[in-house]
């Protein structure tokens, strides 16, 4: 657990900064004013069962920055727990702005819970935003290009302190770089120019190799991409 910011540099003079951990970055130490615990919110749609038809589910998770990153990918350290799922009909909000907590050395500290991050893929990141679909949820436009859009009155977000939804949101490597760059521009921008056999021709044609994925059949009869065929692909 850390509980102040750090600065970690790959020089003696300082000049290289490592951005590792949440309590190496900026934003940290913009904050600190008090002992924060940087909230990471998470969300997306998951299927309940391949029986079940249409039944669709909207869970929400939560963890904090001040826990290693490592610790947090561990299921078995069960350090993101879940919150609730979306939609939901009543919300019992908590007064409390903070929580204490038994910190470092065994001393009780007081933690003010700050939104720092909200996870999710860029489909959801529009809802979160409340932007325009498939819009950046993070740049701003000019008057002229606000066509389509209508006022969005009280977002989830709007009463929490010191916190910008927009810097929240977390670049969607899946749905933003491999889908979006490279199959959804560069891969079909190539299939244009040399179309789908000759594409086909050249993944079939690649060497084996152990830790390299061979496309027997090309890339252009698969239906459901994974992010782990996105980088196998490319």
């Amino acid at each position: 657990m850390a509980y102040v910011p750090e600065c970690a540099y790959a020089d003696e003079r300082g000049e290289n900064h490592i951005y590792d951990e949440m309590w190496t970055g900026d934003w940290w130490w913009d904050m600190q004013g008090a002992v924060v615990a940087p909230v990471i919110l998470s969300s997306d749609k998951t299927s309940l069962s391949i029986f079940s038809g249409d039944k669709k589910a909207w869970p929400v998770y939560l963890t904090i920055g001040n826990i290693s990153k490592d610790m947090r990918c561990q299921v078995s350290a069960h350090a993101t727990v879940l919150i609730g799922y979306l939609p939901v009909l009543r919300l019992e909000c908590s007064q409390k702005k903070t929580c204490s907590l038994a910190g470092c050395h065994g001393r009780e500290m007081v933690l003010h819970p700050i939104l720092a991050a909200y996870i999710t893929n860029f489909p959801k990141q529009c809802l979160v935003a409340c932007n325009k679909e498939n819009c950046c949820p993070c740049c701003l436009v000019k008057l002229d290009k606000c066509e389509g859009l209508h006022m969005v009155y009280k977002p989830f977000w709007k009463a929490l302190p010191f916190m910008d939804i927009f810097t929240c949101i977390t670049p969607n490597i899946l749905h933003q770089l491999h889908k979006g760059i490279f199959h959804d521009h560069l891969l079909q921008w190539c299939t244009s120019l040399m179309g789908e056999k000759e594409i086909n021709i050249h993944f079939q044609a690649m060497t084996h190799f152990p830790t390299l994925h061979h496309f027997k059949k090309g890339i252009s009869t698969i239906s459901q991409w994974t992010s782990t065929a996105h980088k196998e692909m490319q």
